[in-house]
């Protein structure tokens, strides 16, 4: 890991441990990586979406004899936990490294602290706990539209941020505290386009 400071000095730091795992795994999600799976799924989510118009939070939400979404939280968990893993898997990690220009893993691992995959592991408790919720329930509901929306930005993201280091669009200021939660929207606004 090379380490400038503020005055121009160039260090060579060692960072043992941590980063060497999350390094095989983000490589291994890049060489596995499907963009075609993304397209192909991505109008998939927006239909599910798209069925969320009708749904009601309300105090009165009555429970219908059949399911007002039409496809099974669990069915979503497998494809967002199994079939697409690796385009899933490390998006944070990846706009970090091409979108906001960190150097390396371990240089991510040293700004950021964080080897776990939160926005992954997020969307599929959103799933998992609709997968559980009582049948016909406005919770059930909300919880798969959240986590299909949740989906849908890790796909965009993924996307958006292997675009970005593709076009060769110069990467964002890498050094401001808000900088990584900007190059996560950078990348799914580019994955829209």
């Amino acid at each position: 890991l090379l380490y400038t400071d503020s005055s121009g000095r160039t260090f060579n730091v060692v960072v043992s441990g941590g980063a060497e795992g999350l390094t095989a795994t983000h490589n291994s999600s890049r060489a596995t990586y499907s963009g075609l799976s993304v397209t192909i799924f991505l109008p998939f989510c927006a239909r599910v979406l798209a069925a969320t118009a009708s749904l009601t939070l309300s105090p009165e939400y009555q429970p219908l004899a059949a399911p007002s979404m039409a496809l099974n939280p669990g069915f979503l968990f497998c494809v967002f936990g199994i079939i697409l893993a690796s385009e899933t898997t490390q998006t944070w990690l990846g706009t970090n490294l091409d979108v906001r220009g960190c150097n390396s893993v371990g240089s991510h691992v040293w700004r950021s602290s964080m080897v776990a995959d939160y926005p992954r592991y997020v969307t599929l408790l959103c799933l998992a706990l609709a997968w559980f919720a009582p049948f016909g329930t406005s919770t059930r509901d909300f919880l798969t539209a959240l986590g299909t929306g949740l989906g849908g930005c890790l796909l965009l993201a993924s996307l958006g941020s292997r675009a970005w280091k593709k076009l060769g669009i110069p990467c964002i200021d890498k050094d401001a505290f808000f900088s990584p939660v900007l190059a996560y929207a950078m990348a799914v606004c580019a994955g829209f386009a």
